[in-house]
Formats: structure tokens, sequence, C-alpha cells
């Protein structure tokens, strides 16, 4: 560590690396927003530094440093800020890009971001002035503050549900099957469970850019709001009726299907998996933490109990560390939260609580657990 160390204010708001990637990382930093006074200290501190050391400087690259990347201004100003609601927005990306902003994790570059909160900063650096880069990043974070703004009123609005207002280029099923005369069927129906209209078709309304845009809450629901979910079944299925029977049959005995790639010359590796939710809960959108909690529960009960070639580990997702984390990555094991459309749906509610993979010793059987669903159960292995 010669030669290098850390300089900051008494009041910790001020801050300089000496001799870390570059010679100087100059910071200027507090809580909230007041994004003007944190450009001012800086200017204040990299302007009288500037008198007394001098620094590197091109007419055409601007400020030189070891990493072409931070040629320019050097500048990387960003704000943490939480917006569970416009991150989770279709025009999310599209804002970022025309602002030049960049979105990621509060813990770094590639990091995921946790509750909703991102690190938001500028992407250019190379071309324009210091206010400029600090102006991206500014107006950038009012177009997501306003966005966040307005979804926050169309959770909080205790008023009579409206018929959504479906873009010219939205796709989906839902925006095909909610006609103005089943929304007027189905607003104001509730199952027993409390499932109403609006859950089933937030991650649409909110996601316009969906393929299918519904997501069910509960086993009533099917029944309950079948005007809609019937026709987006039939369309996504056909040529399967509602009303045709569905027939199971899980007896290895009756398939036909000896390896077709004995050699090992085509097939690389094959996967099978299906889908289930335990009788007597909610469906993950209205899953409630002491219902998810319980199903985690009586669902590892039952894979530890597994034997032979099904007997392995069950890992929980809360407290899992790294290793085991990287171990399960490596494998292809782990699932991360869910994306926008589920989050719209409620599926990531209370992350990662609750949710965890199990799999035998061979890593040839798994079992996700709160998912998407909540199970998913998977048989694989090498070849055909």
């Amino acid at each position: 560590p010669e030669g290098r160390g850390i300089y900051h204010n008494d009041n910790k708001t001020f801050l300089t690396w000496v001799n870390e990637e570059d010679q100087l990382r100059i910071i200027s930093m507090q809580k909230g927003g007041d994004i003007g006074c944190v450009f001012s200290r800086l200017a204040k501190a990299v302007n009288e530094l500037s008198d007394k050391l001098g620094f590197q400087y091109s007419p055409n690259l601007g400020y030189l440093s070891s990493c072409p990347t931070n040629l320019g201004t050097g500048m990387r100003a960003s704000v943490h800020i939480k917006i569970p609601h416009a991150s989770q927005h279709a025009d999310f990306t599209k804002i970022c890009d025309e602002y030049h902003i960049q979105p990621r994790g509060i813990h770094g570059e590639h990091s995921q971001s946790s509750g909703g909160v991102y690190d938001i900063s500028n992407k250019r650096r190379l071309g324009l002035s210091e206010v400029q880069c600090v102006q991206d990043m500014y107006n950038g974070v009012k177009k997501l503050i306003d966005l966040e703004q307005s979804l926050e009123g169309a959770d909080s609005c205790s008023g009579e549900l409206t018929y959504p207002n479906f873009k010219e280029e939205t796709k989906s099923a839902l925006s095909r099957h909610l006609t103005k005369e089943v929304f007027d069927q189905l607003k104001d129906v509730k199952t027993s469970r409390g499932v109403t209209l609006k859950e089933i078709i937030n991650s649409g309304v909110v996601n316009q850019d969906s393929s299918i845009g519904v997501y069910v809450g509960d086993e009533e629901s099917y029944s309950a709001f079948g005007a809609l979910i019937n026709p987006v079944i039939e369309e996504y299925h056909k040529p399967h009726k509602v009303t045709d029977s569905h027939p199971a049959d899980f007896d290895p005995s009756h398939l036909t299907a000896p390896n077709p790639d004995p050699d090992a010359k085509y097939i690389i590796s094959t996967r099978i998996r299906v889908a289930r939710n335990v009788k007597g809960y909610g469906l993950t959108p209205t899953l409630r933490k002491d219902e998810r909690l319980e199903v985690e529960k009586k669902v590892v009960g039952v894979l530890e109990c597994l034997t032979d070639d099904l007997k392995g580990t069950y890992y929980p997702l809360s407290g899992m560390d790294d290793a085991t984390a990287q171990q399960l990555i490596d494998d292809h094991f782990l699932f991360k939260k869910g994306d926008r459309f589920l989050d719209a749906a409620g599926i990531n509610q209370e992350w990662p609580e609750g949710r965890g993979i199990y799999h035998n010793d061979n890593k040839t059987f798994l079992t996700w657990v709160n998912e998407e669903d909540q199970l998913r159960i998977i048989s694989m292995q090498k070849g055909g």
C-alpha cells in the first residue's frame, strides 16, 4: 500500500483517494438530493487542487487517465435512488438511453438492485463539460422520479378501477381479450381469497410490451375471471378448449423413448421440468409471507425424506453465503429475483424469503421452491 491513502473532510462529505487507479479520485457526496450543493463542493476542491498541482490534459481527449473509459471529464455523477415502480416500467430502459444515464445496483457494476434501489449515473464523459455530465444525470433522475410518482399515484388510488389505456403498439394477449365489455363484467369481481381483476392484469398494464400480460392469483380466479382468462388460454394452447378434458400420465413405462443418440454425437443434454402448486394455497402472485414460509416448510419436509438417487440437500436463498451461491451459479442451478413482469405481478414480494433450491447428490434432480410457481421440479442429465 506504499504511497497510497485517503483524505476526507471533518463532515465526511469530501473525499480524495490518492494513488488508486488514478493518482487522484476526488469525491463529493452527501445524503439527499441537493445535487447542486454536491457539485459546488467538488468544483471548489478540484479548482484549488488544479491551481496548485496542475493536471494532465489534452485539448482533444480532456483529462488523461490510465483507463481510456475515464477520459474527458473523468466524472461519474450518481445518486442512490429508490424507484421500485419506475424501474419495472416498460419505459425505464428507454428513459435511461434517452438521458444518457446508467442504472446499476448500489454495490457496483454488474450488481443487482435490492428493494428497487438503484445507482443512477451519467454515461457520457468525453466531448462534454463537467456541468453537462451532471446535467445529464440530473435530467434523467428527474424524469425517473416523475415516472415513479405517477405510478405511485396509480397504486395508491382508492377510486374505482378504470379501463386500461393500451398503447397502439401493445400486442399482448391482455390487450386483445380485455375488451371494455369484459372489463365492465369483471371489474368488481373478487374471489373468496380477495383476488381482484387489478391484481390479475397489473403486470400487463404496467408492462405493455408483455406477450401475455395476465397472472392468476388463485385457483378460484380461473372460473371467476374466466371471461378474460379462458380466451387467453385457448389462444395460447390452441386447439385445446377449456371445456376439453386434460389427461394426466406420469408412468414412465408408457413412454416409448429409447436413446436416439447412443453414441452421444448429437444430443448434449436432456432436461424435463414441470411446474406445480400446492393445494389449499393461493398462487404465487397473492401468496402471503406466512403462506410462502409454510409452503417452503412442507415442500422441504418432503424433499428431505427422498431416498436413493433423489437424496440431496436444500439450500435456502435467505442467508445463503457467497461460496454456496457461486457453486449453484456454476452448476446453473441458482434462480434470481424475477424480472419486471413478475415483479408487477407480485411474485417478488419479500424476496428472497421462503425460497430455495434442492438438488440431489448427483445433480440430476432439482427443485426450485417458490420461484414463479411454488415448485419447479426438474430432471436432467448429459446425453440423450
